[in-house]
């Protein structure tokens, strides 16, 4: 579960599977592809004051994906340390896509994380990282 201090993101269709939890996010990014931007704004308008967040709807044809604009939306709201959650199942393009989100994120100066049940991925700079031992676990560098 979220924090109660985090910036919650949702691109696109994550703001179903954010729904489902009961996770309102501070924002909603996408083309809506995914999901119709109509449940999104039927939520909005059911909402409280308190929980409201803004709806921010992108082109179909981009060059960035929704994840990589959420990404962007973050950095420029004075963000440096992003988790995105899922974004390794599914379609093939899309992991590599978010893989190279990642490259951004970095580029960037900031940390960056994709976590989902089996997984968690981060990339960085040349330099040391310390992994803790963690019993029952696989490690690939």
């Amino acid at each position: 579960m979220p924090r109660e201090d985090d910036f919650i993101i949702c691109a696109d269709g994550g703001y179903s599977h954010a729904r489902a939890e009961n996770i309102k996010p501070h924002a909603v990014i996408g083309d809506f592809d995914s999901i119709g931007s109509d449940l999104i704004e039927k939520d909005l308008k059911q909402s409280s004051c308190d929980a409201c967040y803004r709806i921010i709807r992108v082109a179909a044809e981009k060059d960035d994906t929704d994840t990589m604009i959420c990404l962007k939306y973050g950095i420029d709201e004075g963000f440096n340390d992003f988790l995105i959650l899922g974004g390794l199942g599914g379609r093939l393009d899309h992991t590599i896509a978010n893989l190279q989100t990642m490259s951004y994120a970095v580029d960037q100066g900031k940390t960056i994380w994709i976590l989902d049940g089996k997984n968690r991925v981060t990339l960085r700079k040349p330099g040391r990282l310390t992994v803790p031992k963690l019993s029952d676990y696989k490690i690939s560098l």
